[in-house]
């Protein structure tokens, strides 16, 4: 007889009743995940609260004084930025724009950043990615000025594509002696 049945007559319990019970258990938690999961789950239940309290702040300020000098923009703001995070959305808020706490493809209009990784370089390489001062700018000249102005990824065009040699990068085919000659690579 097995250990755990010896122990269950010994004891008095019935394992498989509790054994079904844990059965029923993960199936119900399976079910409320998958529930969860269909209804958009977390993120979008986090997202949909932060943008409910940025609606709510909104609402809070003076109707009257609001512009709207942001009235069709939303932004991102990606990593450090100056002026910070924070002031960046008070700008936003009090120009009639939006502000997006995560990254959303339908939703952002133009992202903010300083500076970008290689990989947002290449997720970002065809969106409106400016810096900060383009926000700032607007709200001193109070108007909204050309994002163009403000692209920290410039957009290349057919004619930039190619480089001069004189510009390329270093390929590693011209090798530097050490007294300052340089040599052609070649095998002996």
């Amino acid at each position: 007889m097995n250990i755990l049945k010896i122990y269950a007559v010994m004891s008095g319990r019935d394992i498989e009743r509790n054994c079904e019970t844990e059965r029923e258990v993960k199936t119900r938690r399976k079910r409320e995940q998958e529930e969860w999961a269909r209804h958009g789950g977390y993120m979008n239940a986090k997202v949909q609260k932060l943008i409910n309290k940025y609606d709510s702040d909104k609402s809070r300020e003076n109707h009257e004084s609001q512009s709207k000098l942001f009235g069709n923009v939303a932004i991102f703001v990606n990593g450090y930025t100056e002026p910070s995070f924070d002031v960046l959305r008070n700008y936003m808020i009090e120009g009639g724009g939006r502000f997006e706490h995560y990254y959303s493809a339908t939703r952002v209009t133009h992202i903010v950043a300083t500076s970008l990784a290689l990989s947002k370089h290449k997720l970002f390489a065809d969106k409106k990615v400016v810096l900060p001062s383009w926000i700032t700018d607007s709200v001193k000249k109070n108007s909204l000025q050309p994002y163009e102005k403000y692209l920290l990824l410039k957009r290349n065009k057919i004619t930039n594509f190619f480089t001069s040699r004189e510009s390329a990068p270093w390929t590693g085919s011209d090798v530097i002696d050490p007294l300052g000659k340089s040599q052609r690579n070649t095998r002996c």
